[in-house]
């Protein structure tokens, strides 16, 4: 088999790399032109709607306590009869877990296509080991399902990627593994992008917004959310759950700025901690040009840290210039998975054992965002991209 990181391909070439696609894939989303309009203009705001859905949830979802109490002390029914059933709907079991429903594969679909449309580029590549495999063997036709990612990429700047694997694939894909997203970004697209198109990994985010209706209905139709607390990882973790976690979380989307690529990872040490007791694998992931998706205003990062620490967004961003809430579309978006980093298992592991597999993780990360800064950013670009650790 050829690298595990190979390329997601343009739809029209994406019957040519059938052969040499990687095993961890996704659903079959099928072909776009039956899921969407055939018309790029048309595609593009369809993915202007996907991406300001995801917004709009993600800002309303905090406010929906307050807007529902206004509502009912307004007596305004209509507005507090819809908040309460997208509560319900938020909440209810939908189907047997691993069986996804047709709607939500739907609506998936249709999500991986009109993103991909709406920025200038969308890839997504896998280094050194395919992505992982749920333990439970999928039914036989989700297994006909499966096939490599399709998405919108610049054939031209591919050829510079160095996302491949370069040693023999001995790690196996069904180990539980951690993968540890970067940056945080604003609104965490490069993290969007993977929630779509990895069906067998629970995407942790803060317990507030994963506990708030709106994004966790959101997040339902479009992955598998989690919390990102401590006994609900412990939990997910004990059933050997493939996960994926932003470490950065608030902090590090308050520091964004697109002059400087910088990662909140110095005083991030309970990943590893978990992963050490659980016996879980590591892979750094880096979404290069996420900084330029919004803009983030800078300065009183002391007060916005600390509004951090309670919950509270730090962020101050300004995206697409007709459309602030939307991201700015002229961007290539590159999402790089890494390979997988090998933790031993200490159910009781010392503050050095976590130091030094902290520090070894941290040195992953820094290697995956040098191989891979050129293909993303141009060579010239790339001479002035330096990782900054926060």
């Amino acid at each position: 088999m050829t690298a595990a990181s190979e390329k997601t391909t343009t739809t029209a070439t994406a019957a040519k790399s059938t052969a040499t696609m990687p095993k961890f894939v996704l659903a079959n989303h099928g072909n776009p032109g039956t899921a969407v309009a055939t018309s790029v203009q048309w595609q593009w705001f369809l993915g202007a709607f996907c991406l300001g859905l995801f917004v709009v949830s993600w800002v309303t979802s905090l406010a929906s306590p307050f807007v529902l109490g206004l509502a009912l002390y307004f007596q305004i029914w209509t507005v507090a009869g819809v908040i309460l059933s997208l509560v319900v709907l938020a909440y209810i079991p939908w189907y047997p877990p691993g069986d996804p429903h047709p709607l939500k594969q739907a609506f998936q679909q249709f999500c991986v296509y009109s993103t991909s449309y709406y920025f200038r580029s969308v890839r997504v590549f896998f280094e050194g080991q395919d992505v992982p495999k749920a333990n439970n063997e999928p039914s036989q036709e989700r297994q006909q399902q499966q096939r490599s990612l399709t998405t919108k990429t610049d054939s031209k700047s591919d050829k510079n990627s160095n996302a491949k694997n370069d040693t023999p694939n001995t790690n196996d894909n069904t180990k539980p593994t951690l993968l540890l997203v970067h940056p945080h970004g604003v609104f965490s697209f490069g993290w969007s992008m993977l929630v779509l198109r990895l069906h067998d990994v629970h995407f942790c985010f803060a317990h507030s917004l994963y506990m708030s209706p709106f994004f966790r209905l959101f997040s339902r139709l479009t992955g598998n959310p989690a919390s990102a607390n401590k006994p609900a990882m412990q939990a997910a973790m004990r059933q050997g759950k493939h996960l994926a976690l932003i470490p950065g979380g608030l902090e590090e989307a308050t520091i964004t700025t697109t002059s400087a690529e910088r990662v909140y990872i110095q005083k991030r040490m309970g990943f590893v901690k978990l992963s050490l007791q659980h016996g879980y694998q590591l892979r750094p992931v880096y979404s290069f040009n996420e900084i330029n998706t919004f803009r983030n205003l800078q300065g009183m990062f002391p007060l916005r840290l600390l509004m951090n620490r309670y919950g509270i967004p730090g962020v101050i961003p300004f995206g697409w210039f007709p459309v602030p809430c939307l991201p700015r579309p002229n961007v290539d978006l590159m999402v790089v998975v890494g390979p997988p980093l090998e933790l031993p298992k200490i159910p009781d592991p010392t503050p050095e054992d976590v130091q030094t597999w902290h520090a070894k993780y941290v040195e992953a990360l820094q290697e995956l965002f040098e191989r891979n800064k050129v293909a993303a950013y141009g060579a010239e670009v790339a001479k002035t991209k330096k990782l900054e650790l926060w």
